[in-house]
This record gives C-alpha cells, structure tokens and sequence, in this order.
C-alpha cells in the first residue's frame, strides 16, 4: 500500500513538473541613433519611436513557448504628433525547442500564414558579466556576425532555457536582449526587457493552426514580390 501511494505520489509530482509554465512580460522599445540623422522627416521618425514603448509576453515550458504582443494603453504610445509608429515585430512565435522547429503566424495583407522554419540556438559567447534584473543575477552572452550583434542577459536560476522572440539557448531564462545593427548612418537597436517574472501553470501556450502553411522561403518570396510590387507603384507615381 506505501509503495502505491510513493508511486501515486511521484507520478504526481512529475506530472506537476511536466506542466510547470514561466511567464515573462516585456517591454520592447527602439533606440535609434539620431547623431548623424540630418534629414528632418528620418529624424522625427527616430525621435518618435524611440519614445515609444511595446509589450509582449512569452508563455514557456522547458520544451516550447508561445511568444506574441499584448495591447496595453502607455501615455507615450499616443505622443505620436501625427507620426509613423513602430509597434515591433508582428505576429507571433511557438517555438518548439525540444522538435526544434517553430511556426510563426501573421495576418499578411487579409490572409493569414503560418510560416514553419526549423530552429537553432545562437553561437552564443558566454561573459563573466553581471547584473541584477527583476531581483535576479543575470549573466551577459553575446553573439556577433558582421554588423548584427545580440546582447543576452540570462538569469541562471530561472532553469528555462528560453527568451523573447526567436532568443533560446542559454543556462537560464533570457530577460533581457539588445539587437544591434551597426551602419554609417548610426546604430539601430531593438531592445526587449523584463519587467515581470511569474510562475503560472494555467497560462496557455497557443500552437498556430489557422492559416495556409507555408515555409520559411516561400515566405521570403512573398515579401519580396510586396517589395517588387511597391517599388514599381512608387516608380509610377513619381513618372506621373
């Protein structure tokens, strides 16, 4: 009867394991270099976005996540002053780390895509960096490749091997990433941060099943004939 009821109680725990979810919310801003923008209109457009603030959550178990943006009223996101605003990356992002695949879904022009791609960590470099985030001992890691680079701070004792967006492979929770893309005309960068860490096991990972299936080329293909197709609209208004 002991032996039934330790059995009965591991299985328990272990099924309680299996389902233990992270949730993490995060701020996402942009931060535009402006020192070497003298156009006036790129210059507003800079100084516009990078006063203006995103969020976005991320649901995850140690196999997948659920990553998408959450609407929320912030006193700048209306001080546009008639201006273009960037609200971050569109869509959203299951990500299977244990399959290594994710699936990316997006309302594209009316129609609806899933966009399915197999995924592979980062080649992180691991710093001996530190800080302390949300109460938490976060370490720097850092990827680079020509003239993109990712800043990562993980927090070891968070054993989710998970982060915002695309972001996964490091020994511990990513909570905060900085993107990097270096040009002549100034940096460009996309910034997520945490600003809440909980444990909750009734938040739902959401697997995208509706919309046409397509791969990650084909996608690709999609953009770039949209791209075609407003260059050539542009061309013909400026010739009239």
């Amino acid at each position: 009867m002991m032996r039934k009821l330790l059995f009965t109680f591991l299985l328990g725990t272990i099924s309680l394991f299996a389902q233990e979810k992270l949730v993490v919310e995060y701020k996402f801003n942009y931060n535009f270099d402006t020192s070497k923008i003298t156009d006036k209109k790129t210059l507003d457009f800079y100084r516009i976005n990078n006063n203006n603030i995103s969020y976005f959550q991320l649901v995850t178990t140690k196999d997948d996540s659920f990553f998408g943006k959450v609407e929320k009223i912030d006193n700048n996101q209306n001080n546009s002053g008639g201006g273009a605003l960037m609200g971050g990356p569109a869509g959203n992002f299951y990500s299977n780390i244990k399959e290594k695949y994710s699936l990316f879904s997006i309302d594209l022009n009316g129609k609806k895509l899933i966009v399915k791609d197999s995924i592979k960590a980062l080649d992180w470099k691991l710093t001996k960096e530190k800080d302390k985030l949300l109460g938490y001992e976060v370490k720097k890691a850092v990827y680079e490749k020509d003239k993109f680079s990712v800043e990562a701070w993980y927090a070891p004792k968070l054993a989710f091997k998970n982060g915002p967006n695309k972001y996964f492979g490091l020994p511990g929770m990513i909570l905060k990433i900085v993107e990097t893309v270096k040009s002549d005309k100034g940096d460009q960068q996309q910034i997520y941060t945490a600003i809440d860490v909980k444990l909750d096991n009734t938040a739902k990972i959401e697997v995208p099943t509706k919309g046409k299936l397509i791969t990650q080329k084909e996608f690709y293909e999609i953009i770039d004939d949209m791209n075609k197709r407003f260059e050539e609209m542009s061309n013909s208004k400026v010739e009239k």
